[in-house]
């Protein structure tokens, strides 16, 4: 990919904290797989969803 600055960069919306977020080149390769913003994000999201499963369950 050809540099661009960043106001031309791809971006994305985190679905826990709603956030935008900026195409990376770490994540080139990726970009289509990546849905969270940070590593906290990806944590929080799964911890959610684990106890709302527990919920359901009791």
């Amino acid at each position: 990919m050809k540099h661009k600055p960043p106001s031309e960069r791809d971006s994305k919306t985190c679905p826990v904290c709603g956030r935008p977020f900026l195409w990376r080149k770490k994540w080139e390769k990726v970009w289509p797989e990546v849905v969270y913003c940070s590593d906290r994000c990806r944590n929080a999201r799964r911890t959610r969803s684990e106890a709302e499963e527990n919920l359901k369950t009791n």
